[in-house]
């Protein structure tokens, strides 16, 4: 994918850096070296000039990979911000905005700052094993790892969660940086700092719907003009893609909407009609799955771009994102998911502590069964308590707000970078948004079913309703997809729909999903992915007979849950593509490495 690579590296390893990089034909490349350090950005060029630039001063060699969206407000050049982040981070990194991923160097300390933004949209890894080096994908820094070893705690983690979280990877030597988080290498040495937290709202005398229109709308106003080119915007029959874009609307923008077939008959129903409100383009994608072999290519290509460290049946409409998207649009918009559904009311209300928020709302497999998958783990949940001590905030619903929203960059943002293979993209990472996210009042955000134990949804959070209503463009008129209700209507109705369309499902409709369809059903698809599981299963790190169990209930239909197995698949098609070959060389050299 497009990307950021540097360190204390010369001219030729930051040129074999820049080479292991995912890479499509139409890149562009930058490379800036010193006698101390290197750095390299690759960028989609005129499709979205604005998103990857270095800069190289008398002092400072850096280089910001993305966008500062409100950089028109802030009093610095390009140069002074970089010398800013190098000399005061804690002043200057507060005060940007947007989605970036920005590496300041200085020539005369010796000093290095790597800094991701306020929502982690853009993935950094780093290693200071031999030097320091660090890149927005694993596979540039494997040279400089000696003996590769897996992580059997972020394998745990691809099995509970889907995805890996915090400051590890899937492989020991490599680290993560989170969210908000700067890191700062000098005299040999690697610290890192969380430089920003989410803040209680000044105004709470504003009504809060209106307040997080002018806040969103302000965010995604500072977004359109970093762009240059041909726009889209993911469209649903959902509610937030359609909040997006009435705020587009209001904005003037100039975009067009774009809706794939995932197998839900509501959205292609009602985003058409959403559009037209809107008087935009509409462009429906009718096959986003392609065919078979070009399917397993684009499971190839998703492996290599976000390198393991999530499943990839949470990348919706694989094939066409790789055999489409980038005929589509230039950049793509992304709202966000900032309406209510992160953090639920009953965990609020009933002070549920933030690991087990986490554990209830996303876990993929209970913590019992990923502990028979991988036996070196004593304790899966162990990451999701690491998370948790990670939060900020005076009282248990604070920090489970912070922590879902920390979350989401190991899930929704680490998913995002397939799309950023083909295009640009732009998604919400303004700190007044973060921070008005997490002062949701509970009665605002998901209901759950009396005696439930919070454990069912009613369907729509009520703040999707009042925003809807509040924008005031009509779209309230149409119904939405889940419920099949206008956001018009009452809460209860849309409570009574949502119950309703479960249960008609329930005894109607036995689909198991796009992806998990057509590995039942295509004999090319599921030799692939069996193959991979049965090479997974002699893994060290895995219990085959387990693994083997995983696979037999999603392929006789006692499960639909695509999402573990796919992270399993992954990580092998990962490790033998790039790690096991680093293995037999080692091998051959008469030196030990510990990848199995």
């Amino acid at each position: 994918m497009t990307g950021i690579v540097g360190g204390t590296a010369s001219k030729p390893t930051i040129d074999g850096m820049l080479d292991s990089l995912y890479r499509e034909d139409w890149y562009s490349l930058e490379r800036r070296s010193s006698d101390a350090f290197g750095l390299g950005v690759a960028h989609h060029g005129r499709k979205d000039p604005q998103s990857g630039t270095i800069h190289c001063g008398d002092r400072v060699l850096g280089a910001i990979y993305g966008v500062v969206s409100n950089a028109a407000a802030l009093p610095w050049t390009s140069a002074e911000l970089l010398r800013g982040v190098v000399d005061s981070p804690d002043a200057v990194l507060p005060k940007l905005e947007g989605p970036f991923l920005i590496a300041a160097m200085d020539r005369e300390t010796g000093t290095i700052r790597v800094a991701t933004d306020k929502a982690g949209s853009r993935p950094c890894y780093y290693t200071d094993g031999d030097g320091f080096h660090f890149g927005s994908e694993l596979k540039p820094l494997l040279e400089g790892v000696s003996s590769p070893t897996v992580d059997r705690q972020a394998v745990s983690d691809l099995l509970l969660l889907g995805t890996v979280i915090g400051e590890k990877t899937i492989l020991e030597d490599v680290a993560n940086l989170p969210p908000a988080t700067y890191l700062t290498y000098a005299d040999g040495t690697v610290e890192t700092t969380r430089y920003w937290t989410p803040e209680a709202r000044e105004d709470r005398g504003e009504e809060y719907v209106r307040g997080w229109i002018r806040r969103f709308e302000d965010a995604m106003d500072d977004l359109i003009g970093t762009v240059d080119g041909p726009t889209g915007l993911w469209l649903s029959g959902g509610l937030d893609s359609r909040v997006a874009g009435a705020t587009l609307r209001r904005l003037d923008a100039d975009f067009e909407t774009l809706t794939y077939d995932n197998g839900l008959q509501g959205d292609n129903e009602v985003a058409p009609r959403v559009a037209d409100r809107l008087s935009v383009r509409h462009r429906q994608i009718t096959d986003g799955m392609g065919s078979p072999d070009e399917f397993i290519e684009s499971i190839e290509r998703c492996v290599d771009c976000n390198d393991a460290m999530q499943s990839w049946a949470y990348v919706p409409a694989l094939s066409f994102m790789f055999h489409g998207l980038a005929d589509t649009a230039d950049v793509v918009m992304e709202g966000g998911t900032f309406l209510g559904e992160d953090v639920w009311s009953h965990y609020l209300e009933n002070d549920v502590s933030p690991e087990e928020t986490l554990y209830r709302k996303r876990k993929q497999l209970s913590a019992e069964r990923v502990a028979s998958i991988v036996p070196a783990i004593d304790d899966p949940r162990r990451s999701l308590r690491a998370e948790a001590a990670r939060t900020s905030g005076d009282d248990d619903a604070r920090r489970s707000c912070d922590a879902m929203r920390r979350f989401y960059s190991y899930l929704h943002r680490r998913s995002n970078v397939i799309q950023r293979s083909q295009v640009g993209t732009r998604s919400i990472s303004d700190g007044a948004v973060l921070s008005h996210a997490v002062d949701m009042p509970a009665e605002l955000r998901m209901q759950t079913v009396p005696g439930t134990d919070g454990r069912v949804p009613l369907g729509v959070p009520p703040i999707k309703l009042h925003v809807t209503r509040a924008l005031d463009m009509g779209l309230d008129e149409i119904e939405y997809e889940r419920t099949g209700v206008a956001p018009a209507r009452s809460y209860w109705l849309h409570a009574a729909g949502f119950v309703g369309k479960q249960l008609a499902n329930r005894f109607t409709d036995d689909s198991p999903g796009p992806y998990v369809a057509r590995y039942r059903r295509n004999e090319r698809i599921r030799s692939f992915i069996d193959g991979l599981v049965d090479d997974a299963r002699d893994r060290p790190f895995f219990d085959g007979d387990e693994l083997l169990e995983l696979r037999e209930q999603l392929s006789a239909g006692e499960s639909a849950n695509l999402t573990p197995l796919a992270a399993v698949v992954g990580l092998e098609l990962w490790l033998q593509r790039h790690v096991d070959p680093l293995e037999r060389s080692a091998a051959s050299q008469s030196v030990p490495a510990s990848t199995r």
